[in-house]
């Protein structure tokens, strides 16, 4: 099994804006889209298992993402 930071890694290679183009991810730029609760990064959160686990809590069955706890991982 691949350590948290690599399955996050690689659910946000789905997002080209958080990469430079020599691959690197642009911490600032996640950080950012996640205070403004973007909705794409937001959809790719909650369609990995894993990360859906934990950046989700869900309250009378509505996903509600922690955008504050999500900074946390890294």
């Amino acid at each position: 099994m691949a350590n948290f930071f690599d399955v996050v890694f690689n659910v946000l290679k789905e997002d080209e804006r958080f990469f430079t183009a020599d691959g690197q991810l642009l911490r600032s730029s996640v950080y950012d889209a996640a205070m403004k609760m973007d909705s794409k990064l937001i959809r790719i959160l909650y369609e990995n298992p894993e990360t859906r686990a934990r950046f989700f809590t869900f309250v009378d069955n509505v996903a509600i993402f922690d955008k504050i706890g999500y900074w946390t991982w890294c």
